[in-house]
């Protein structure tokens, strides 16, 4: 029987990751839900739905593989390669779906989706390299850089009797979204190092 590289303590953190990860989703489509106008979050939730199908597609295509394949060092590269431009192909509908909504109600909230569409992938592909390199802990750490903001701002809106607006909604996900691809990104297989 073949021994797993991954060790006891690794795969609680890839799961605590996982439930991080699911937490995150559902709490910002929530956070959509108490910002958005009814139209405006029915756009919102089409526009996620087809990121959450990208994501889906690009794990099977490139991230899955990388975790079985991890020890094949040339293959992982050229993998992480095409997930990048993967990421782009795939991401693509999804941003020009947000960018023609911010056309159509100029809800800012869409231009900020419409423009980190990429980043959403690339961060997703991020912690599937940490996980691949027995770095679980840097994708958690990413993923709770996602679900704090998006909690804060749920308990301010329940504390305060009001919704925060949407532009604020979107700094806060820009914030939580950029700093968790950069806490992937120290593999130097995404582009750059931290350390």
């Amino acid at each position: 029987m073949a021994k797993s590289k991954f060790s006891s303590r690794s795969l609680a953190i890839t799961t605590a990751d996982q439930v991080v990860s699911s937490a995150s989703n559902f709490l910002f489509l929530i956070l959509l839900a108490i910002t958005l106008s009814v139209s405006d979050f029915a756009r919102a939730s089409t526009i996620w739905v087809i990121i959450s199908f990208s994501v889906v597609l690009q794990r099977s295509v490139f991230g899955v593989p990388m975790l079985l394949d991890s020890n094949i060092e040339g293959e992982k590269r050229l993998r992480v390669s095409g997930a990048r431009l993967g990421s782009i192909a795939v991401g693509a509908p999804a941003s020009i779906l947000a960018l023609t909504f911010f056309v159509e109600s100029r809800q800012i909230l869409f231009l900020y989706l419409g423009l980190l569409v990429p980043i959403i992938l690339l961060q997703d592909l991020g912690r599937y390299v940490a996980i691949s390199e027995s770095q679980s802990i840097k994708a958690l750490v990413a993923d709770l850089f996602l679900l704090v903001p998006v909690i804060g701002a749920i308990l301010f809106s329940w504390m305060s009797g009001e919704a925060l607006e949407p532009s604020v909604v979107a700094l806060l996900f820009a914030f939580g979204l950029v700093g968790a691809w950069i806490i992937v990104s120290g593999s130097s297989l995404i582009g750059f190092s931290l350390d």
